[in-house]
């Protein structure tokens, strides 16, 4: 499902990067190009695919609400990135806000939740790392660019495992449509959308836009899977998202 949603995210974005300078510039840049496709789609794509496979929609979409969190800190670690006290704070409240949404759970035994929820917070990290490398590496590049380059190189680094784990029965209608949708709209025009915003927002700013997704999650997984809200989910949600909003200066 990955590798096809980030073909077809690939095959929109074609036509946009045709230019003789266009291929000039991916020509130039397409090792790092290549590399932030793995660490900002397929990686983290595959990584919070395996986490839902035992996780709810809206327990994932908590776990990556932590991606400004794990962006800040990033950017502090590898490029000296100074926070404010109170981004300390926020960064503190949503490691908390992940213990609260995380305890009990943390099995890793056969049929525990435990591996899930580690690779969903790896998510963050490599959305993270992704989002702080392209702000220094491409933020002279036009953003259909960057966008179509990372994206190739993320469809290219899927194509092995795409090719191994085709299912031997092909879907059905439907689950081919929701995988184009995803290809063009969650993924072709959101990363146009991403990078647009990336060349005038630091990378934890523009990771913000994660501050939406458990809203989101929780109510299309409460009105078409039959999830359930729990007071810990709702607990947690609370912290992790004010630890967000501090760690992105919204709150003060």
């Amino acid at each position: 499902m990955i590798a096809a949603r980030l073909f077809i995210a690939a095959v929109v974005f074609l036509p946009l990067i045709r230019r003789p300078e266009d291929r000039v510039l991916i020509r130039k840049h397409w090792k790092p190009l290549l590399g932030n496709g793995l660490i900002s789609a397929a990686i983290p794509f595959s990584l919070l695919a395996y986490s839902s496979l035992s996780l709810t929609a809206g327990f994932t979409s908590l776990l990556n609400a932590l991606t400004p969190i794990t962006t800040a800190l990033i950017a502090w670690v590898l490029w000296h990135h100074r926070l404010r006290a109170s981004q300390w704070f926020g960064l503190a409240m949503g490691l908390c806000g992940v213990g609260i949404l995380c305890w009990g759970r943390m099995s890793f035994r056969a049929g525990g939740s435990g591996w899930a929820i580690v690779t969903g917070v790896a998510a963050t990290l490599c959305y993270g790392l992704g989002g702080n490398f392209a702000k220094r590496r491409f933020a002279h590049l036009p953003a259909n660019l960057t966008a179509g380059g990372t994206l190739v190189g993320a469809a290219a680094g899927m194509m092995v495992p795409g090719i191994v784990f085709w299912p031997a029965v092909n879907p059905s209608t439907v689950p081919w449509i929701s995988v184009v949708i995803l290809g063009i709209l969650c993924t072709a025009v959101a990363y146009l959308l991403y990078f647009r915003l990336l060349l005038s927002a630091t990378a934890t700013q523009v990771a913000s836009v994660t501050f939406l997704v458990p809203l989101f999650a929780i109510l299309w997984g409460s009105l078409f899977l039959g999830e359930g809200l729990t007071l810990q989910m709702a607990t947690a949600s609370v912290i992790i998202l004010t630890g967000t909003a501090l760690t992105n200066g919204i709150l003060k």
